[in-house]
């Protein structure tokens, strides 16, 4: 862990300096409407321990005797508390301050969807036998969407040449590599989820390579289906402590998921 803290870091400073404002790939690949998101705070990851049953959090990812790793896309839209004119970002003197203001905003403020995936998250992590959730992102910073999750060429591309999601990768993959993480991820919705879901979609591999996951190894568990046609599946393998959760339309846990873990 001690080297995604210290790029993330390294990334703060330069985000400070608006080392990569201009970056015109970069620029391309992570899109808002709200601007240039190379001017909101990259968040490579955010950490909570879970105390009577809630989040809270943490003061240092170390801090966290056994955490769950949850594996996501990437940071989402930009919000104006991320942008470098902001006061909170200006009050931040390291990420790992920032860290903690990000944090503290996401579990008083979101709404909908993403504040259910965060109780669930809790849910799921103590159901395991954790004690903590650190958040990884696949991609580090903010966009409104990544439209390419389906055909990802360009990211992939990016990742094997653009020297700092090179290095964020090589990053990534070591402190995964033995951990337990659980991916969180949306799917296809053109036809049910089954074991073929991950194999043929490009995306999804480079995330289980990511994770340190044998993608022969997992057994599925169907958790939802509408019409005859599976919508949320939990591929797993227990022995690794590696998971994956596909829903079709969102990066969601269904409300059963308890009855399939571990």
């Amino acid at each position: 862990m001690k080297d995604l803290v210290a790029f993330s870091e390294q990334l703060m400073k330069d985000f400070k300096a608006a080392k990569y404002d201009t970056d015109a790939r970069l620029k391309k690949l992570f899109k808002s409407k709200e601007g240039n998101c190379m001017e909101y705070c990259p968040e490579p990851y955010l950490c909570y321990e879970i105390v009577g049953g809630k989040l809270k959090i943490a003061e240092s990812p170390e801090k966290i005797a056994k955490p769950l790793y949850i594996l996501q896309t990437n940071p989402g839209y930009p919000i104006c508390f991320q942008h470098r004119t902001s006061e909170e970002v200006k009050r931040s003197a390291s990420y790992e301050d920032y860290r903690k203001v990000a944090s503290a905003f996401y579990m008083s403020c979101l709404k909908g969807a993403a504040a259910v995936r965060n109780a669930k998250s809790c849910i799921v992590a103590q159901q395991l036998g954790y004690d903590g959730i650190i958040f990884v992102e696949t991609l580090p910073f903010h966009s409104d969407s990544l439209p390419g999750k389906n055909n990802p060429d360009k990211y992939l591309a990016a990742i094997k040449d653009h020297p700092l999601l090179k290095q964020y990768d090589g990053i990534v993959r070591q402190l995964l590599k033995d951990k337990p993480v659980l991916i969180l991820s949306a799917c296809n919705s053109k036809q049910s989820i089954d074991k073929t879901t991950i194999s043929s979609s490009r995306w999804l591999q480079y995330q289980c390579c990511l994770a340190g996951v044998q993608i022969n190894r997992l057994t599925i568990c169907n958790m939802a289906s509408k019409a005859g046609k599976v919508t949320s599946a939990l591929f797993k393998d227990v022995k690794a402590r590696k998971y994956i959760v596909l829903t079709m339309g969102g990066n969601n846990f269904p409300a059963n998921i308890g009855a399939y873990l571990p």
